[in-house]
């Protein structure tokens, strides 16, 4: 229906027997009528990822990439305001508005610096829901010492001696334990 501009015209809000809300007017080629869509629900961020542990990572060494998944749940964009982080961002497919029902990927990762064990929590706070918002993930992972490489001790048998031998050519075998 368009009003246009000019006179002013009555409406009357009223339900109809499903309970649906509608609009009825009063004009001359009356009843003219409309139903009211409920209003979208705000934005809702929801943070997943099919891993939330680093795994066993080596002290000063990089771990193994995490993927989290950011989705905007609801049918009204949300804004990110920030991301509270303990570990690296390596990249954000994010802008700073999410609309609804979008996702996109963050992906962290972490070095060790100490050995024991790994945990954080990784929040986004953002705007567009009800009331500023936020959504939180536990992150966990073990840091561990590097491998000791093994000490070998050679022990010759007892006739050790090549002897002679002439360039580019094997000399005979000798055990060596």
């Amino acid at each position: 229906m368009n009003l246009g501009t000019g006179p002013s015209g009555t409406f009357y809000l009223c339900l109809s027997a499903q309970g649906a809300p509608g609009v009825t007017t009063a004009a001359t080629n009356s009843p003219q009528s409309f139903n009211l869509l409920p209003p979208p629900t705000p934005a809702t961020l929801e943070l997943t990822a099919t891993t939330t542990s680093f795994g066993n990572v080596v002290v000063s060494t990089p771990s193994p990439v995490l993927t989290l998944v950011l989705t905007n749940t609801g049918e009204l964009p949300a804004t990110i305001q920030s991301f509270q982080n303990p570990f690296s961002l390596n990249a954000t497919g994010c802008s700073a508005i999410l609309n609804a029902q979008i996702s996109c990927n963050l992906l962290l990762s972490h070095t060790p610096t100490a050995l024991g064990p790994i945990s954080g929590n990784f929040a986004v706070n953002y705007s567009g829901g009800t009331s500023p918002s936020s959504n939180t993930l536990s992150i966990t992972g073990n840091a561990i010492p590097p491998p000791t490489l093994a000490n070998l001790v050679l022990t010759p048998d007892t006739n050790s001696d090549f002897g002679n031998i002439l360039a580019n050519t094997a000399s005979a075998a000798r055990i060596i334990t």
